[in-house]
């Protein structure tokens, strides 16, 4: 039944989005959190404020087969890895779409089980160790207070860290792999953080903030969450669109974007927009979805300003008729373009 349920922990989602119980609606926007953004998450847990509730839509039975839905996002590349992996709805059981709340368990996802990469500064759009060093997400377990309750968490570069469970820095800070909370309260063997804190010469203080790190993660029940349980995809694209138009990150075109591939039916639209958006831009142009929502318009519409009302089904449905051609044209374009010697 539709309605707020009980709450979980950060564990049980975790364990969720690895069972692909909890997946993303193609017309959901990608993951566009900053790694300071993230670390702030996890301070703000360990500080044991709320995180504010989520929206879930429980998919059933042939409702499946509406839309395409993709995994979570763990090892995130700037620029280079940025899409979700498609997931066939045929090959799964009933799950949840996450309507809003993807930013946030995105992010608790990369901390705890991925990686995220950005680029270094004054470095080349090159997709290389060098230029985007793959980093970890570490919590400070020394130089921390928990008394002042200030938690310093950082993604460090795994060839500084070698993903040690713990790293110690040139100023002698202990730094924890947060993700290693995961294996020391699931361990079958009885190691836990007392045995650990043990072996790696850990004093109390440190001992104090994994106890912390623990109990946020596997005890605090704060995901809370609202179930729509409706098997009506108009009313989950609908109900996405109403509390998303106010956000802060999401753009009009991100909206308009989720109309779109709401309603092609036979070409995996979010895939193909995405596919070319980056071959575009392996081309050396810096092009993003809001140039392919406006060659739309262009082509097929009077008025080529941003309005909902204009990605009617009847609009949608000649983009997706036409979208071979309207692909290649645009391929052709930037290749005329780059021929004349222009750059970006």
């Amino acid at each position: 039944m539709s309605g707020f349920q009980s709450p979980i922990t950060i564990g049980n989602a975790i364990e969720k989005i690895k069972r692909n119980e909890f997946l993303l609606p193609a017309f959901q926007r990608e993951f566009v959190w900053k790694s300071g953004q993230i670390e702030t998450l996890f301070n703000s847990l360990m500080k044991e404020y709320p995180i504010s509730s989520m929206l879930f839509w429980k998919v059933r039975g042939d409702t499946k087969k509406d839309f395409k839905f993709y995994k979570f996002l763990d090892k995130y590349r700037e620029w280079f890895k940025i899409h979700n992996e498609h997931i066939s709805s045929d090959i799964i059981n009933d799950f949840y779409a996450v309507l809003d709340g993807q930013q946030r368990l995105t992010s608790l996802y990369i901390g705890l089980c991925g990686s995220y990469a950005y680029k270094e500064y004054r470095k080349s759009w090159i997709d290389s160790e060098t230029n985007l060093p793959t980093r970890i997400l570490y919590l400070n377990i020394s130089a921390s207070s928990i008394e002042k309750e200030e938690y310093k968490f950082e993604f460090l570069r795994v060839k500084d860290t070698e993903n040690k469970d713990i790293y110690i820095d040139n100023e002698d800070n202990k730094w924890f792999r947060v993700g290693y909370i995961l294996s020391l309260h699931n361990n079958s063997k009885n190691y836990d953080i007392d045995d650990f804190c043990e072996d790696n010469d850990i004093k109390k203080e440190g001992k104090k903030i994994l106890k912390q790190l623990e109990k946020v993660i596997f005890t605090i029940s704060n995901i809370n969450y609202y179930e729509e349980d409706e098997q009506t995809p108009d009313k989950a694209v609908n109900i996405f669109i109403r509390i998303n138009s106010g956000g802060t990150y999401l753009s009009f075109s991100d909206i308009l974007m989720s109309i779109a591939v709401a309603n092609w039916k036979n070409i995996d639209a979010r895939t193909e927009i995405h596919q070319l958006v980056d071959n575009i831009r392996a081309k050396g142009y810096t092009i993003d979805k809001d140039y392919i929502l406006k060659s739309f318009l262009y082509l097929y519409h009077k008025d080529i300003r941003f309005q909902i009302n204009s990605f009617n089904n009847e609009f949608i449905e000649k983009i997706e008729t036409n979208w071979n051609d309207i692909r290649d044209a645009i391929i052709n374009l930037f290749d005329l373009v780059k021929s004349f010697g222009l750059t970006d």
